[in-house]
């Protein structure tokens, strides 16, 4: 018998069974927004499909917390797609508090 250190690691690769779609960003979107409503909660899609830096697309959160428009709260704001990070200067973080 081989030793399976020492030989071929293709008995360690995972071969691709298949690739299923099991839920759209719009049908996952629409499932939360019923979880909400269920505890009756307003919630609200933006979109399945939002771009850009994620401190400006979470400007309209931001808006929702601090001064209560252009929502009412409670409300749950639901979005998908990907937003970017910029990583600028040495990369660390900082404390946003």
């Amino acid at each position: 018998m081989k030793n399976r250190l020492r030989g071929s690691a293709d008995h360690l690769v995972k071969r691709p069974q298949g690739r299923r779609l099991i839920a759209s960003a719009s049908a996952s979107l629409e499932a939360a927004v019923a979880q909400a409503r269920a505890a009756d909660i307003n919630a609200v899609v933006l979109s399945d499909a939002i771009e850009g830096e994620a401190y400006e697309v979470a400007a309209i959160a931001r808006e929702v917390a601090t001064k209560n428009r252009p929502l009412a709260r409670p409300v749950v704001i639901l979005s998908g797609a990907e937003t970017t990070v910029t990583v600028r200067g040495d990369g660390r973080g900082r404390s946003r508090a």
